[in-house]
């Protein structure tokens, strides 16, 4: 803009100057004293000449014309009347009539070009404020730049100053070193062209470069003028554009990559079924197809005999579906899982539909193993509890069954005795003995580690009695392992379908309530189910229900028996012992609600409850003088004793009471040792450490086994009073002068139980046995 104005006012100048001259040199010919007029053509022809340079350089064709109507109109009035044929009016018209023409044109000129005057100011002013734009004069010849900001420029970046002029080394040093190599010198003899160059520029007082896009406008000699818009956002944009760009062709690149080596299956299809684009493992589906690109997927599955399509349409309506399918390759099942998923343009509607195949045919076959596992008992390849219920679950077409529960009575001592080895084989023998009864469609399960279930689906009368014959033959049979020979005993019931029960889960249930009366029957015989059983089931549940509500409500009480030295009678120990009085049962004996709670899962809850409360009550007790010395005497059950944080327990007990280990004794009876031996003399030995007395209470009534004196440490033997009651066999009287012969040698106590009588006081006084227990001496009592 200011190069323009430079130039226009260079021309007008030399117009002047060529009109000074004019009439410098019409001076001194004297031709304005002879002819005056002569200054008034050459004004007018001043005033023609700029009219026309000024139009020309705004482009405005009135004014052009205007000045060129001005030229002619004084051409007419300069040439000679001989030019013009006619009189001297012809002259005069043409004058008049250039003239009137002129002034026409001039004012039609004037006021388009006042027009545009405005119409420019109010568009650069609107450019102004609105848009970041720079204009630029570049002086080749002053090495100068001048540089003029729009406002909108200036605020957006904060500038203090509205226009600049900037020597070359000056713009080096504000134009990114990158761009400057761009650039050739700004010099004289090089003028550069800058249209539509784009340059990072920071100028003074700006934090960051500026992004512009420079436009050359126009350029003369040594003068190059250009306009600069501010690009920044335009370019952070595209750079983002171009990230993305990057990006997407990347993605494009590796979905490519991804496509041609994944193991999955792809296929991109459109709303018709037509195929867009394929995995290599999808082709694979379709090994008679060379290329299926283009064609339609579902003409090429009823090829290959699938003709089910619905998932296509379940998965436009829902938007994504999954579903499995099988199919034979290569003499092999092969499993795939589908997931279809509608792809849908930027509207929301459908577009295309990609199907991904996952090839799940490993996970299958583990899920099968897995299963498969799950309900077979690893050991001997039978169904388990779960496999038993679910091949029940499966049957169909059943009229009548019968259930045989069979239960391996001493295969615990027997494992324990001989050791896990021979106890596994000894399984693995049986269930191959129990393997020839199976008939088609019938189910054999090992359901415990010593419990077997056979049940015999729609069996004939005649294989019904065969199998119940070849049962009772099983009951004591003796198992040949190596150099050892172990005699299983079997307690086995069994029921009936549909005459004890029509359904066959519940029949497996009732054969094992025939199965526990043979266990307590003392002939060995194949135990039929009875609805009796379920009285006494009935009635076990019954006590069991009373028992939990007299544990919760302390109906349970604690008596206690004397344990006398006959040489001092001193009270050496005080046993506590469980008494139950119902209000509607009357008095239940300790062993039967003992064994209910063990049945029941109560022996726990049971126990806790009878040791706090006989810790408590013997805490008063010791306060009366002749049992300040006594040591309370605890009866513990296996799964107690053996229990993880019992002992904790009974440590709290006595903390609270003010008691300490050493007034307890622990009884244990001889059956606790049925459990691991190592077991059992681990927990032995934690309660030892702490100061507690053990005792093996009722020794010899049950196994009578001498060797768990070796393999137990303990304190006290208590000889069960079996054999009190029988002194006069010779056999017992040997067997009890053993017992206290090992316990001396061992330096260990003895005390007789069931004491009832004065000679058998005596007698066990003679045999060296002085602490003795019983009704002779005291019968058990409610002391506090």
């Amino acid at each position: 803009m200011q190069f323009r104005k430079k130039a226009l006012l260079i021309e007008l100048i030399t117009g002047i100057i060529i009109f000074i001259a004019a009439i410098f040199g019409m001076l001194i010919k004297g031709f304005l004293k002879e002819r005056p007029q002569y200054f008034f053509w050459v004004a007018i022809t001043l005033f023609s000449y700029s009219l026309i340079t000024i139009a020309s350089h705004f482009r405005n064709k009135l004014l052009l014309c205007s000045g060129i109507t001005l030229a002619l109109a004084l051409l007419v009035l300069v040439f000679p009347l001989a030019y013009f044929p006619g009189d001297k009016d012809v002259k005069n018209i043409l004058t008049f009539s250039f003239s009137l023409c002129f002034i026409f044109l001039f004012a039609c000129g004037a006021f388009v070009q006042f027009l545009k005057i405005k119409k420019n100011e109010a568009i650069l002013e609107t450019y102004n404020h609105h848009i970041d734009f720079l204009y630029f004069e570049v002086d080749m010849k002053a090495e100068t730049v001048y540089i003029k900001y729009s406002n909108k420029f200036k605020e957006s970046y904060g500038l203090p100053y509205s226009e600049l002029v900037l020597t070359f080394d000056e713009i080096k040093t504000i134009i990114h070193p990158e761009d400057y190599q761009r650039l050739k010198k700004f010099d004289r003899n090089n003028i550069t062209s800058m249209s539509y160059m784009k340059l990072r520029v920071q100028f003074p007082k700006m934090r960051d470069y500026v992004y512009l896009l420079i436009d050359e406008l126009s350029q003369v000699t040594d003068m190059l003028v250009c306009i600069g818009f501010d690009i920044s956002r335009l370019e952070i944009l595209n750079q983002h554009l171009t990230q993305k760009t990057e990006e997407v062709n990347k993605l494009d690149t590796l979905l490519e990559k991804t496509f041609e080596t994944t193991k999955d299956l792809i296929a991109v299809l459109d709303l018709q079924g037509n195929v867009i684009v394929t995995s290599k493992y999808f082709d694979a589906l379709y090994p008679f197809d060379k290329e299926i690109i283009g064609k339609n997927l579902f003409a090429l599955n009823e090829k290959y005999g699938h003709t089910d399509h619905s998932w296509f349409d379940e998965t436009l309506r829902k938007g994504f579906h999954q579903f499995r399918t099988s199919d034979q390759r290569n003499g092999q099942m092969t499993w795939i899982q589908w997931n279809e998923e509608v792809i849908r343009d930027a509207s929301g509607k459908p577009e295309m539909i990609i199907c991904t195949g996952y090839d799940i045919t490993e996970v299958m076959n583990l899920n099968l193993e897995f299963e498969y596992q799950s309900r077979h008992d690893a050991q001997t390849g039978l169904l388990n509890r779960e496999g038993l219920l679910y091949a029940i679950y499966k049957l169909r077409n059943v009229d009548s069954a019968a259930c045989f529960y069979i239960d391996l009575s001493n295969f615990a001592s027997i494992n324990d005795y001989f050791g896990i080895a021979i106890g596994d084989d000894i399984i693995k023998r049986i269930a191959l003995e129990l393997k020839q009864y199976q008939k088609d469609n019938s189910l054999l399960a090992r359901i415990t580690g010593d419990q077997f279930v056979l049940m015999l689906i729609n069996p004939t009368e005649e294989e019904l009695s065969t199998t119940i014959k070849e049962m009772r033959h099983m009951i004591l049979k003796v198992y040949h392992v190596g150099n050892i020979s172990a005699q299983i005993k079997k307690s086995i019931g069994y029921a009936l379908c549909p005459k004890d029960s029509k359904n066959l889960v519940q029949l497996i249930s009732l054969s094992g309530m025939a199965m526990k009366e043979a266990a307590s029957n003392e002939h060995n015989v194949v135990v039929r189910f009875d609805t009796r059983f379920l009285d006494k089931l009935n009635e076990k549940i019954k006590i069991a229900s009373k028992l939990r509500d007299a544990i919760d409500s302390g109906d349970i009480d604690i008596h206690f028996q004397n344990i006398i030295d006959v040489n001092t009678n001193d009270i050496i120990y005080l046993e506590a012992l469980a008494r139950w009085k119902d209000r509607d049962l009357g008095y239940i004996p300790p062993n039967y609600f003992i064994k209910t709670a063990v049945e029941s899962n109560l022996i726990d809850y049971l126990e806790d409850y009878l040791v706090a409360t006989a810790i408590k009550k013997f805490k008063l007790i010791k306060e009366q003088p002749k049992y300040q010395r006594s040591i309370l005497a605890l009866n513990l059950s296996p799964s107690v004793l053996l229990r993880d944080g019992f002992s904790s327990f009974i440590d709290n007990c006595l903390e609270s009471n003010g008691l300490s280990s050493e007034d307890i004794c622990i009884e244990i009876t001889e059956n606790t040792f049925v459990h691991n031996i190592d077991l059992c003399n681990y927990f032995i030995q934690m309660y030892k450490e702490k100061g507690f007395r053990i005792a093996i209470d009722d020794f010899g009534r049950e196994y009578s086994s001498l060797a768990i004196l070796d393999n137990i440490d303990y304190d006290i033997i208590k000889i069960d009073g079996t054999f009190i009651h029988n002194l006069n066999s010779d056999k017992n009287l040997a067997i009890i002068k053993m017992i206290i012969e090992i316990a001396q040698m061992a330096h260990k106590t003895i005390i007789a139980e069931g004491v009832e009588t004065s000679r058998e006081s005596q007698q066990m006084r003679d045999l060296q046995c002085y602490l003795q227990q019983g009704f002779f001496f005291h019968k058990p009592e409610k002391l506090v």
